[in-house]
């Protein structure tokens, strides 16, 4: 027989201490605390068990049979180490299913017939009780045999064996927690050795926040190694404005005060929750890192929270990505709410979503459309006769598979009201759902006016198929630029359609009507009929009227073309259509078309003779901008001349032609003309250039010429039939001389001189471009060398690249502070001290090298660059000078000024505002000029030099002696000193003619209070036979050559100056 009970609870070692107050006598205590606190394995703990348990209770045999799934193994008293047995499968299902099992006769029990001989001992037949200890991974069954008679125990052997069953069970557990705790220890092993070379920061803390682990990837990700955080706590790199914020946070959200703190991140933890959340982590070196942070709690054996870990991962691209996301998301859901189309989102059938447009588009609010099916919206059969429905579901079908789909169809408003509509469908992925896109533009409107414009055209080829022709005709007329062509094909397209017309175009010169064009005319008609007056006939009052005019008879109407009306009679002509031809209110001439017999259908061909007149008259105003588009392109508007790209035009198109031999090329351009804009204005200047033409023109009769404005103050002329060099002499010499006869502008009389420059094709140049150069290069050569007129020669040219390519470089060299000064000094005779210095030039050129004036000026003075130049070197000066005066020098300085500066109007302010920015004193600064300069407009030098004094700034003239300057003109001039040329001094010891000027110069000089300067000193005797006759100063090589400042001062220190 089989009775079954349950196990109580088990026993620990205070149940041990109660026992001891109980029923357990001294030996069975002493052996349960022996077991309990024992070292020995968990076997022979067992097999000691086994054989205490016998020896208490006199058993034959006392086992332990370990149950692992279908495994049995057998240990007891007898048994050194455990051995497998075998048993039925009926045995072992019985202990997977039931706690105990008693038999009082083993051997009559079919449960133990398989197993008997293997496990019970021999002899052993006459009982068994067998109690279960499970832990749930592990069983063990407690096997008391008793040989011949049935096991009968006390109440106080029942509690030893309850107590026995207690000690086994606590056995299994400590044994399950030794394996639990190696398994985690290995676990642990393995956790740490995967993660601490991960780029996860994995942070372990105790209960309180004090940080145990610092991983390897916790050091990547913060800056900080190990030894720095252990012992810290996570505040160490948290925000602390973000941890208050989320304790505040958890505050609301838990009920309950979450100071702010380690508690922050854990107080969820503890109820249970492992959170995940984004927070910010903060280096060492400061910058800030988005992470995602795990934290989870770290229990002891008895389930008690000893600590925490935070596992976090830079999600630094998550959050950029993120965060593009949403920009873009924000972008489309912008264009999504400001599309002027309706668009819907479709899930499943259902509208999910759509735009305020489709709303518009529907005539309901938002509510009424979501959860509706697109087909709400749709009439039950399409216009076409399709059914909405199919059809719908076929598009939406084919959209869904990947097929754009793009249609025109019929929608109804909520209440039921069509309109036609083009609508777009597409699909895409949304949380792995497909959602489908439909946008609906509402074409009702176009298809309106395209309805319209269809049955416009439609009754129009109904009414007259000949409106083809206006199409034909339109686009023959579309791309021609010749007015006689646009006529052309508009009378032959008449003609093609009437044979029987006789066509005639007309267009408006001041009263009259002008035939341009005709078709079909008799020529006796069209003499009589090539101009029109356009008072005195129904033509002229068809173009009044701006209304067409039709005659079916035209000897019984008044006279449709007013004195000629008979002569067209005459001619047979029958009936007639006068065509009036505007184009925006502005009256072009008439069509007229004439026919030799009466017609009947021109009241049904009205339209079309209204459509080819207003054809006829875009086209003329087309043509007519055209070709004056085309003129203004090739012509200067100021003079009416020619510009540059009509020279190279008529050049390509006339003189580079086979068999043309020669031409000839003349450029000129106005010296002094940019003082004349700076001087009486810009208008005066216009007044000029459009007199240049006609004062040229008047000189070329009986010459073939092309005369043009190039820009500017520039014109050039073509000629094409002048033969040899004497006459092309003869005429540019004819030329000039016409220029410098004075010109009445504006009440007063300009006198002005011009530079021309001649070549000649093909001998200068085989296309329009060289040959404008090469009379460039010589127009140069004559400006410079004041030749009036210079034919082009290739010497002239050698450097001519050169030169513009160096005019490019000195504006940068003024830019760029390329340009230096250089001082040779100036000796008083009288005193022996060097008293100032004159300011000389150079040019510090990053490729050539140091450049003297000689190599650049003459390019200067003849371009606007000459004004910068000058002023930029004014500015060096002065800069010096207060350098000078630094240092308690009183030196002065004096700087040269070409022809070109003095006629400047801005020379004077340009002086007045230096010597305020530099503090330097008017009278140690000085202006050198040379006769040359003076004598080229004399009364404006004295003008313009008289300002300038009133500044008390000094004036020298250079170079005197070379000049054409006569005393009245000097005495009139503001001078303060004349510098006597180098070609006197330099030979006045041997030339006793040159020593006689140099003489007579210092008395006059100083007859005039004028101080003397002796130029090009070379050595001593010529100074001391200048001293001899009472010379002021001097300078030349023989004192110093011109120095930069620096070695110019070491010079002043080396001679006691």
């Amino acid at each position: 027989m089989f009775v079954y009970f349950s196990i109580g609870k088990s026993m620990d070692t205070k149940t041990i201490s109660h026992a001891s107050d109980s029923h357990l006598d001294i030996a069975t205590l002493d052996f349960l605390r022996r077991i309990l606190f024992s070292q020995d394995s968990i076997e022979k703990q067992y097999i000691a068990i086994c054989q205490f348990v016998g020896d208490q209770l006199q058993l034959s045999q006392v086992s332990l049979i370990s149950l692992e799934g279908s495994m049995l193994r057998l240990i007891n008293g007898s048994d050194k180490t455990p051995r497998p047995i075998e048993a039925s499968a009926d045995y072992i299902d019985h202990w997977h299913k039931h706690q105990t099992l008693f038999s009082t006769d083993i051997q009559s029990e079919t449960l133990f017939s398989n197993q008997y001989q293997h496990h019970l001992k021999a002899g052993n037949i006459a009982c068994l009780n067998q109690y279960l200890i499970d832990n749930k991974t592990r069983k063990l069954i407690l096997s008391l045999e008793n040989q011949s008679k049935p096991i009968q125990f006390s109440s106080r052997q029942q509690q030893f064996i309850e107590d026995i069953r207690q000690l086994l069970a606590d056995i299994l557990k400590r044994e399950q927690q030794s394996l639990d705790t190696e398994k985690y220890r290995n676990l642990y092993s393995e956790f740490e050795s995967a993660f601490d070379g991960s780029n996860y920061s994995i942070i372990s803390t105790d209960s309180q926040g004090i940080i145990r682990s610092f991983n390897h990837g916790a050091s990547l990700m913060l800056g900080y190694s190990a030894e720095e955080a252990i012992g810290k706590t996570p505040e160490l790199f948290h925000d602390t404005q973000e941890v208050i914020k989320r304790a505040a946070e958890l505050t609301v959200e838990l009920n309950e005060l979450i100071e702010p703190g380690f508690e922050t991140f854990v107080a969820k933890t503890r109820r249970g929750e492992i959170e995940e959340r984004e927070w910010t982590y903060i280096h060492k070196d400061g910058h800030r890192l988005p992470v995602l942070l795990s934290v989870s709690a770290i229990r002891d054996q008895n389930n008690e929270i000893s600590g925490f870990l935070g596992i976090a991962i830079d999600i630094s691209d998550r959050v950029l990505t993120s965060r593009a996301i949403r920009e873009q998301e924000a972008t489309y859901r912008l264009l999504y709410e400001a599309s002027s189309d309706g668009i819907f989102l479709v899930h499943d059938g259902i509208i999910i979503d759509i735009n305020p447009a489709a709303q518009h588009l529907f005539a309901c609010k938002r509510e009424q459309i979501i959860g509706q099916p697109p087909t709400r919206f749709f009439p039950q059969i399409q216009p076409n006769g399709d059914n909405s429905a199919e059809v719908a579901q076929q598009k939406i079908y084919a959209a869904l598979n990947g097929k754009n789909q793009f249609f025109e169809w019929q929608h109804i408003t909520y209440n039921g009201t069509p309109f036609d509509s083009e609508v777009t469908l597409n699909t895409f992925m949304v949380d792995d759902k497909v959602l489908l896109l439909g946008i609906i533009r509402d074409i009702s409107e176009r298809k309106r006016t395209q309805q319209e414009l269809d049955n416009s055209r439609l009754s129009l080829i109904e009414k007259n198929r000949n409106l083809m022709l206006i199409n034909r005709l339109s686009s023959q007329l579309q791309h021609l630029t010749n007015k006689q062509h646009v006529y052309l094909e508009v009378m032959n397209t008449i003609i093609e359609h009437i044979p029987i017309a006789k066509v005639g175009i007309y267009e408006v010169e001041e009263q009259n009507l002008v035939l341009k064009a005709s078709c079909g005319l008799p020529q006796k008609i069209e003499e009589h009929l090539k101009t029109l007056d356009i008072n005195n006939s129904l033509t002229g009052q068809a173009l009044h009227n701006k209304d067409i005019l039709i005659t079916e008879n035209i000897s019984q109407d008044s006279p449709i073309i007013g004195q000629f009306n008979k002569e067209v009679i005459d001619a047979n002509f029958q009936s007639a259509v006068v065509i009036p031809l505007y184009f925006n209110e502005q009256l072009l001439g008439s069509l007229n078309i004439f026919f030799e017999k009466q017609k009947n259908s021109f009241y049904h061909e009205r339209e079309l003779y209204e459509t080819i007149g207003k054809t006829l008259s875009i086209s003329m105003f087309n043509t007519h901008n055209m070709q004056a588009m085309q003129y203004l392109a090739r012509h200067d508007s100021l003079t009416n001349l020619g510009n540059r790209s009509l020279f190279h035009h008529y050049f390509d198109k006339h003189i580079m032609q086979p068999g043309r031999r020669h031409a000839t090329v003349i450029l000129f351009d106005l010296d002094r003309f940019k003082e004349i804009n700076d001087t009486l204005g810009h208008h005066i200047g216009d007044l000029l250039l459009q007199q240049i033409g006609p004062r040229i023109e008047s000189a070329l009769e009986g010459y073939q010429y092309l005369l043009c404005r190039l820009g500017g103050d520039e014109f050039t002329l073509l000629i094409e039939n002048l033969l040899d060099d004497s006459q092309r002499i003869a005429l540019a010499e004819k030329l000039h001389s016409s220029l410098r006869q004075a010109f009445f502008i504006d009440k007063m009389h300009l006198e002005i001189d011009s530079s021309f420059g001649v070549s000649i094709y093909p001998n200068d140049g085989t296309d329009s471009h060289a040959l404008l150069r090469s009379a460039d290069v010589a127009m140069y050569h004559a400006k410079t060398n004041h030749l009036g007129v210079s034919f082009y020669e290739r010497e002239f040219d050698t450097n001519s690249p050169e030169r513009l390519m160096l005019l490019a470089d000195l504006n940068n060299a003024i830019k760029e502070n390329q340009l230096v000064l250089f001082y040779q000094p100036k000796l008083n005779l009288q005193t022996q001290t060097v008293e100032g210095f004159e300011a000389l030039i150079r040019w510090q050129h990053p490729e050539r090298g140091l450049l003297f004036p000689d190599s650049f000026m003459p390019l200067a003075e003849v371009s606007d660059v000459i004004y910068p130049f000058t002023d930029h070197v004014i500015e060096l000066a002065m800069q010096q000078q207060k350098q000078w005066l630094s240092e308690g020098k009183r030196y002065s300085v004096s700087v040269n000024i070409s022809a070109r500066n003095l006629m400047d109007e801005r020379l004077y302010p340009h002086l007045k505002a230096c010597l305020k920015k530099y503090k330097t004193p008017a009278e140690l600064f000085e202006l050198e000029l040379t006769e040359t300069a003076l004598m080229q407009d004399p009364e404006r030098a004295i003008t313009i030099l008289k300002r300038i004094a009133t500044l008390n700034v000094k004036l020298s003239v250079d170079d005197f002696g070379t000049g054409y300057s006569s005393l009245a003109y000097l005495r009139r001039l503001p001078l303060n000193a004349l510098k006597i040329d180098r070609v006197f001094v330099k030979d006045m010891l041997e030339n006793d003619q040159d020593e006689i000027i140099v003489h007579s110069t210092i008395a006059l000089a100083h007859n005039l209070k004028l101080q003397v300067i002796a130029e090009g000193v070379e050595n001593l005797e010529i100074i001391e036979r200048l001293q001899g006759i009472n010379c002021d100063m001097v300078q030349g090589y023989f004192l110093s050559q011109p120095k930069p400042w620096k070695e110019m001062r070491q010079w002043l220190k080396d001679n006691n100056y």
